[in-house]
């Protein structure tokens, strides 16, 4: 029998990964099969048990085929914009520790209203990267790389692969030259302030990544978030801007803590989020004890957390400000709707920005990591979500209540009170009207390549009681 070890992530997406090991009796197992039919085996096997639409799988597919085109042939279209499948797993391990190589910036590619690419437009700089060292900054306009101007053909692949680029940015004489990093860990709060705007004390964060640490298991970013919390606590701020214009997810514990010092009157008793597995997982929680099962079908709000046996103190912010407002952009996704869907029904959200994403499901990392023939790391949807009033029905993004597309005017840095979107939070706290920002002639709006990768928008939480469940499965 096989002997299998398993660390749960739960990503919104909500995700697993899976590590297996074969005994001795099974080393022999499948060495009449091809090695496509080999990994397409392994693959329908656990797409069978974990996937939220298992039952809309075809029954007997074709195995001979390339891995990536049968798992594509699982897939319930109809509903399933989300899985995927990678030919190695290291991918998978390196997206749900959020390291990456990257450019050391943010940026979108700038389209007018014919969906013609002008350029790349720089949204934050990431700190502690060769472009912040460079003096690159917000609402950089870049029209080449490499000497290559911007097309419909190669907007997306412009600044992918390299290790280094020759960026042509607006208003400076020569090009910018800049070294990509290479396992770059991005610290998720890039910025907070507080402003005091007559007898309001407002506090203001920028939040990039549902993000626990950089993959070292120590959780300094959650733990460096609940400092923030605290800091805003002390302040007896009496409002919060959340800034999640940029945050396409991440990790579910990351929102639960998020959440929990946000609600007001928090109540551990409280429902934050409900969960939905298919049949064959359903089945294995209604044979646990009815503790057990309300651990795998409810997170709650927490005034308290651990880890590395350390218990760590969750602020309660929400009792001192009067609502939060979220400051949304057309890939906030994942974990950020989640802090929008699970807090509505305990508290007043008023959003600012754009519509966003509408991700609701839940996807486990299911890879093999001692067996050789099979490398390959799958992301298979396993879980939708709801709020404590059985709401999940944000698939078409949440609509805000101020609609503001930044890209349609100057971009001013993060922080700034005049940056359109901070500038409109402030006044709708403080109740007072400065005169309005020029809006740009063109019409425009950004897309953002790094939304475009595979697992770009999604949650996952650690939990070891998968363990247990995986147990009773294989």
């Amino acid at each position: 029998m096989r002997q299998t070890k398993t660390l749960f992530f739960i990503i919104l997406s909500v995700a697993f990964c899976l590590f297996s090991s074969c005994s001795d009796d099974d080393k022999d197992n499948g060495s009449s099969l091809t090695d496509n039919e080999y990994v397409n085996n392994w693959i329908y096997t656990q797409m069978n048990e974990w996937y939220l639409w298992n039952a809309n799988m075809p029954t007997s597919p074709n195995a001979d085929i390339t891995p990536d085109v049968f798992f594509e042939n699982l897939l319930y279209q109809q509903e399933d914009r989300f899985s995927f499948a990678v030919s190695n797993y290291s991918e998978l391990i390196d997206w749900t520790n959020n390291v990456s190589t990257d450019v050391g910036f943010e940026y979108y590619t700038i389209v007018d209203d014919n969906n013609i690419p002008q350029y790349y437009i720089i949204v934050y700089v990431k700190p502690d990267t060769d472009a912040q060292t460079k003096g690159l900054q917000r609402g950089d306009k870049i029209s080449a790389v490499n000497g290559v101007s911007l097309t419909s053909d190669n907007y997306s692949t412009l600044l992918n692969g390299a290790s280094s680029y020759a960026l042509t940015i607006e208003g400076k004489a020569e090009a910018v030259s800049i070294n990509t990093m290479t396992n770059y860990p991005e610290n998720p709060i890039l910025y907070s302030n507080i402003y005091t705007e007559g007898s309001k004390k407002i506090g203001y964060l920028v939040y990039n990544a549902f993000t626990q640490d950089n993959g070292d298991g120590s959780g300094d970013y959650d733990a460096a978030l609940m400092a923030k919390l605290q800091e805003f606590y002390d302040a007896n701020i009496t409002d919060l801007v959340l800034d999640l214009r940029y945050n396409g997810g991440g990790l579910v514990q990351s929102a639960q803590y998020l959440a929990s010092g946000l609600v007001k009157n928090r109540d551990s008793k409280n429902i934050f989020v409900k969960n939905e597995y298919n049949a064959n997982i359903t089945e294995e929680i209604n044979q646990m004890s009815s503790s057990r099962q309300d651990e795998w079908l409810y997170s709650y709000f927490l005034d308290k957390y651990t880890i590395n046996r350390k218990s760590v103190s969750i602020p309660r912010l929400g009792d001192k400000i009067s609502k939060v407002y979220i400051l949304t952009g057309k890939y906030t996704a994942s974990a950020s709707e989640l802090i929008i869907n699970g807090l509505k029904p305990y508290m007043d959200v008023e959003l600012i920005g754009r519509t966003t994403y509408g991700k609701n499901v839940a996807s486990i990392s299911l890879y093999e990591e001692k067996d050789s023939r099979n490398k390959w790391g799958l992301q298979p949807i396993i879980m939708k979500m709801y709020n404590n009033d059985n709401q999940s029905d944000y698939t078409q993004g949440f609509t805000p209540t101020i609609e503001i597309n930044e890209f349609g005017y100057e971009m001013k840095q993060l922080g700034d009170t005049e940056e359109i979107l901070l500038k409109t939070a402030i006044e709708q706290i403080s109740g007072t009207q400065s005169p309005a920002l020029r809006a740009l002639p063109l019409k425009q709006d950004g897309i953002s390549p790094a939304a475009r990768r595979k697992g770009a928008l999604d949650m996952f939480i650690d939990n070891s009681r998968i363990k247990e469940l995986s147990r009773n499965i294989q």
